[in-house]
C-alpha cells in the first residue's frame, strides 16, 4: 500500500475513535430505535465524507480562501443545525409524550431514510468534518492518482473505518437496549444527546 495511504489510515483510524457528535447519534439511534435506525445513520455519515472528499478535490478549499466569510457562514449554519435538532430533542424528551421522536426530527425507526438523512445532513453541516478533509485530505493524496480519485479512495478508507468502528457501538448499544427500554430512561438518552447537540454547536462558535 503506498505509504501516504498508510499514514492516512492511521490518522484517520485515530481520529474515528474520538467521541463526538457522530458517536452521539449513533448510540441514540441504537438505544432509542434500533439497529438499523443506527446503520442509517451512520450510513448517512458515511455518504457525508464521500461528498467533503470530492467538495475538496473540486476546488472548495481555494473557494474559501478566496471568500473566507463563507466559512463563517458554514460554520453558524452547522452550529444552528445541531443547536436546532439538540432544542428540539429536549423539548421532545419534556413533553407528555416521550415516544414521540418524530418531534424531535430524528424519526422511530419505520423510517430509516429520516435517520440517514440526520447523519448525512449532520455531518455535511459539521464544519469541524470540513476542516479536516480540506486540511489533511490533499497532503495525503498519492501522486499517482488524480485529486478525484485519491480523495475518494481517502474517504473510502475514513468510511470503512467509521462504519467498522459504528458496528462495534450498535452492537454493544443493542445488548443494552432491553434494559433501556423504560419511558424515563428513553427521556434521559434524548436530554443527554439534546444537549450534546447543543454543546457541539456553541463550540463550533467559540473556537
Amino acid at each position: 500500500m503506498n505509504q501516504s495511504l498508510i499514514e492516512f489510515t492511521i490518522l484517520a483510524g485515530l481520529l474515528v475513535l474520538v467521541p463526538g457528535l457522530d458517536t452521539a447519534l449513533i448510540i441514540r439511534a441504537t438505544l432509542r430505535a434500533s439497529t438499523k435506525a443506527a446503520f442509517a445513520t451512520g450510513f448517512g455519515i458515511s455518504c457525508g465524507l464521500f461528498i467533503w472528499a470530492l467538495l475538496v478535490t473540486a476546488g472548495l478549499t481555494q473557494l474559501l480562501t478566496t471568500y473566507p466569510t463563507l466559512n463563517t457562514v458554514l460554520e453558524f449554519i452547522g452550529a444552528g443545525y445541531m443547536g436546532w435538532l439538540g432544542i428540539k430533542l429536549l423539548k421532545s424528551s419534556f413533553g407528555s409524550s416521550p415516544g414521540n421522536v418524530e418531534e424531535a426530527e430524528i424519526p422511530t425507526a419505520t423510517s430509516n431514510w429520516s435517520y440517514f438523512r440526520v447523519g448525512l445532513m449532520t455531518n455535511l453541516l459539521n464544519p469541524k468534518a470540513a476542516a479536516f478533509y480540506i486540511a489533511v485530505l490533499p497532503p495525503f493524496i498519492p501522486s499517482t492518482m488524480s485529486l478525484i480519485a485519491g480523495g475518494l479512495t481517502l474517504a473510502a478508507i475514513h468510511a470503512v473505518e467509521t462504519m467498522l468502528w459504528f458496528v462495534v457501538l450498535i452492537l454493544a448499544g443493542a445488548a443494552i437496549r432491553p434494559w433501556l427500554a423504560k419511558p424515563q430512561t428513553s427521556r434521559w438518552i434524548d436530554r443527554i444527546t439534546g444537549v450534546a447537540l447543543i454543546g457541539f454547536g456553541l463550540r463550533i462558535l467559540v473556537t
